[in-house]
């Protein structure tokens, strides 16, 4: 039974009656007490991994994630505290000297990837009396999002019940005992952001996928080319990047792209690369002319020129680049592919397009878009992938997409619901899209960064009329942030704290609609997650935040 409680926050409220846990997103299932903990001794404090049979992998991963997490729990604490545990005001402290995480089941592969489907599931045991903190899970993947909620539940703090540690940091654990079983509502729990507006620094896409890892989502959607720039260098073609990025610095090397995927290996966030075509495509042409359609009429807008789909070369470039993509890194069973807003009037101003289409005998232009799609299996099959493509190849376009095919939803929420009586799987991100003010038509609130009370109440599958089979097809959503007015400098503000009500909406059940818990537990977790980790998010209420002025 999960009982109310008031929460020990940097920030005053009123918080009688009403569910403050501190573990965000919500977990499925807890309980809590009202015993505090405190690990007086971090040099001391053991903590252990288990698993049978052994797996060198997921040890890897894990001993990198003890490594990690310890700095953010024990950052700042007193090498000499004490080895005993103090009274504060009269409040009986048990000491915590050891935790111990177990895999249950260890994985077969030397460099364990993460995967749609896999096990994030845990549990958690917190007891005071023996000062042992027990987590449990079935894989690595679920071993990381226990680490994430025990990070979460032990707070360093300089200031306990009144009494104050001055310079000095301690850990805390409230709500003794606790017992967590926590698992996801849903598989996919993704973030778009999109590196052709605007590039990003590969050490900013690498805190974005820290930060995802901290609110337990697991897909970093990597938008990495579109029509204003191409700054993936590809080998084979290299006037793409060399001609079509923003500089000669703007670009993503097959290094970076190492790096960028291993890193969110190791964090159990997935990589999935989106190449949007073939609409989106005239930053291709500053290479490479020929590849893409020539409609004088339609130029003044860049997003308008698609690609020259009746130009053999232009699917040896696809080829170099999808090639290029497995190459570096993205391992990953789904690439998306795009297939949005295709301006297919310009093909039709092409005079080699129309000849093309002549010699094919097509009368409408939907049909080169068909040839063009039969061709683009082609290339990506051989390396085993499955494409993602956007809603209107499936609702407006009438491609007969392959069966196992991810429809993502990106217009209307309403339109999942289309998707899947075609029995297609499916994402959304409609309704999600950070770089909106107003995400959602006639509603518009006093403060822009209170529209995440839009993000929190759209659910993927509530409010259709749904069954139970067509539930099972919405694999879950991604958070998008567009970035035409978006960089490094104002990500985090934009992004945060509203992505929060997303992480939660595809983690929690969804039962899980209260408003005012909402509220609290975001604000707590952007200052005692995210802003103590390095990220500026913003808050959603009236407060203060310790970690906003700490020096870290």
């Amino acid at each position: 039974m999960v009982e109310s409680r008031r929460i020990i926050s940097p920030f005053k409220t009123n918080t009688d009656n009403v569910d403050t846990f501190k573990v965000f997103p919500l977990p499925d299932q807890y309980s809590t007490g009202s015993i505090v903990g405190i690990i007086p001794d971090w040099k001391n404090f053991n903590i252990a991994f288990q698993q049978n049979p052994e797996s060198p992998g997921d040890f890897d991963i894990i001993s990198d994630a003890f490594e990690r997490y310890g700095g953010m729990i024990f950052y700042n604490q007193a090498v000499d505290s004490s080895a005993t545990c103090p009274t504060l005001n009269g409040t009986k402290v048990y000491c915590m000297n050891r935790a111990v995480l177990t895999i249950l089941k260890g994985s077969t592969d030397l460099i364990p990837k993460p995967f749609l489907g896999m096990d994030e599931s845990y549990a958690i045991t917190v007891n005071p009396s023996d000062g042992f903190i027990q987590m449990t899970a079935n894989t690595v993947w679920g071993g990381l999002r226990a680490l994430e909620s025990i990070s979460q539940l032990i707070v360093p703090t300089d200031n306990m019940n009144g009494v104050d540690f001055g310079k000095v940091y301690y850990s805390f654990a409230e709500y003794l005992p606790i017992l967590i079983k926590d698992q996801p509502r849903f598989s996919w729990r993704g973030f778009l952001v999109d590196t052709s507006r605007h590039y990003y620094s590969v050490k900013k896409i690498l805190q974005i996928i820290d930060s995802l890892a901290y609110l337990k989502m697991n897909v970093f959607h990597w938008h990495i080319v579109d029509a204003q720039s191409f700054p993936l260098v590809v080998d084979a073609y290299p006037n793409l990047s060399g001609k079509g990025a923003y500089q000669k610095k703007a670009v993503y090397s097959a290094e970076d792209i190492l790096a960028i995927t291993e890193y969110g290996r190791r964090r159990g966030v997935r990589v999935i690369p989106e190449i949007d075509i073939p609409g989106h495509a005239g930053s291709w042409g500053f290479g490479y002319p020929e590849i893409t359609a020539n409609c004088p009429s339609y130029k003044h807008n860049i997003n308008n020129i698609p690609l020259n789909i009746a130009e053999p070369k232009t699917y040896q470039v696809l080829g170099a680049i999808i090639k290029q993509l497995v190459q570096n890194g993205f391992s990953d069973q789904y690439y998306h592919f795009g297939g949005d807003e295709l301006v297919m009037g310009c093909w039709l101003q092409d005079p080699s397009i129309l000849s093309f289409m002549k010699q094919k005998g097509f009368t409408q232009p939907v049909q080169l878009l068909h040839y063009f799609e039969d061709n683009l299996r082609t290339l990506y099959k051989p390396y085993n992938k499955t494409m993602i493509c956007w809603e209107e190849l499936a609702l407006e376009y009438g491609y007969n997409l392959p069966k196992d095919t991810i429809v993502h939803v990106w217009k209307e929420r309403h339109t999942l619901i289309d998707v899947v009586k075609m029995g297609y799987q499916t994402l959304l991100s409609g309704g999600w899209y950070l770089d909106q003010q107003i995400p959602n038509h006639n509603q518009t609130f006093y403060e822009w960064v209170d529209t995440w009370i839009n993000f929190y109440q759209n659910d993927p599958t509530e409010g259709f009329g749904m069954t139970d089979s067509q539930k099972k097809l919405v694999l879950g959503g991604e958070g998008a942030m567009w970035s035409e007015q978006v960089d490094d400098a104002n990500f985090d503000s934009r992004v945060f704290p509203r992505t929060l009500a997303i992480a939660e909406r595809l983690w929690s059940s969804s039962s899980v609609t209260d408003l005012t818990s909402a509220r609290i537990r975001m604000e707590y977790s952007r200052c005692n997650v995210l802003v103590r980790r390095g990220v500026n998010a913003g808050p959603v209420m009236p407060g203060y935040c310790q970690a906003t002025y700490d020096n870290f």
